[in-house]
């Protein structure tokens, strides 16, 4: 039985999180995103940015934010430098780790296939069990807007079963459109595939299931047939394992291609969109999808000490009086998530 968890809002109070004390729920919200190379640097810096702007971090029942970074050495100053200068501008103040790209226990070899595995680093989310001491993390891609509360994606976490490890979204919401159904090569999630963008890991229940140990073995296997990198892997795991992730519903990880050709994405209709994912370069190459383009200029041009919601609804209100697109109708599934 799949169970598809739908957008509405849930109001959870959490306890106070206290350096002093490590119990599960006052752990902090860990929030993992992997920087490799410029071109992503400042998409993940918006990224957290947006995670900033609707944290609701002023309200006092609601754990800390620790995001860890997942990055190069040469990359790490200017990280760091833009973190701080979130953190003195945002009223939802949050702590931070950066730590360096690791592959374990390999050769130089087994590291550059890894690495090079799709687009330069990805795959290092599937080693997250051996680099990050904590119980849960929330894992997201660079190109991705996140409307809503982490308060509020954490909650799924409490929505696993005792065998489920993880959470994500399908591919897509139908078969014509469906990448994994037209031309995979290897066995994927069923029906649709699971696309990879914004994963909840319990990361004790992936170390207990051997999760590690896994990788290695099927890369081998797979190597020549599959496509998009560590996302397949994801989806030959879970293929084999279905009832070990959680699926959530598509407005948790909104694409370009729930638009494109006809609005398939029925929750993010009916409840808004929760997370936008400007995969394929959508949120920096105007010309692409323009309307990905502008949402991204808007929480781009937000500025943080005062986090006015009005501005920013206005600012996407304007986005509709001049795009005419399909995708220009999501500008009001994302107003109705924040307003």
């Amino acid at each position: 039985i799949v169970l598809i968890l739908f957008c509405h809002h849930h109001h959870h109070r959490d306890h106070d999180y206290d350096l002093d004390k490590s119990t599960n729920e006052q752990s902090p919200h860990v929030i993992v995103i992997t920087i490799c190379g410029d071109t992503s640097f400042h998409q993940a810096i918006i990224a957290l940015k947006s995670i900033l702007i609707f944290a609701q971090q002023h309200h006092d029942d609601n754990p800390s934010l620790h995001f860890i970074i997942m990055t190069d050495w040469q990359m790490m100053t200017t990280i760091s430098r833009a973190l701080d200068q979130m953190n003195t501008d945002s009223s939802s103040h949050f702590t931070y780790d950066l730590k360096p790209i690791e592959y374990p226990n390999m050769n130089d070899g087994e590291v550059r296939i890894w690495r090079s595995l799709f687009k330069q680093c990805a795959s290092q989310r599937l080693f997250l069990p051996a680099l990050i001491d904590y119980d849960s993390v929330i894992y997201i891609d660079t190109d991705v807007l996140v409307f809503t509360s982490v308060h509020e994606i954490w909650s799924f976490f409490d929505r696993m079963n005792q065998t489920q490890m993880a959470a994500a979204t399908y591919e897509s919401e139908d078969f014509s459109s469906n990448w994994y159904h037209r031309f995979a090569r290897h066995p994927y999630y069923p029906p649709y595939g699971l696309n990879s963008g914004v994963m909840l890991m319990n990361l004790t229940r992936m170390r207990q299931f051997g999760w590690l140990e896994r990788l290695q073995p099927i890369l081998n296997e797979y190597r020549s047939r599959i496509v998009w990198g560590d996302q397949d892997i994801i989806n030959i795991i879970f293929s084999m394992n279905v009832g070990r992730i959680l699926i959530m519903d598509c407005c948790w990880n909104y694409r370009p291609d729930h638009c494109v050709y006809s609005l398939s994405c029925q929750s993010a209709k009916q409840n808004g969109i929760r997370i936008l994912h400007g995969n394929r370069g959508s949120f920096v190459q105007p010309d692409k999808q323009p309307t990905f383009n502008r949402i991204f200029q808007v929480i781009e041009r937000v500025n943080l000490t005062r986090n006015e919601r009005h501005v920013i609804i206005d600012d996407l209100k304007q986005i509709m009086l001049t795009q005419k697109n399909n995708c220009a109708k999501i500008v009001d599934f994302i107003i109705k998530s924040i307003e």
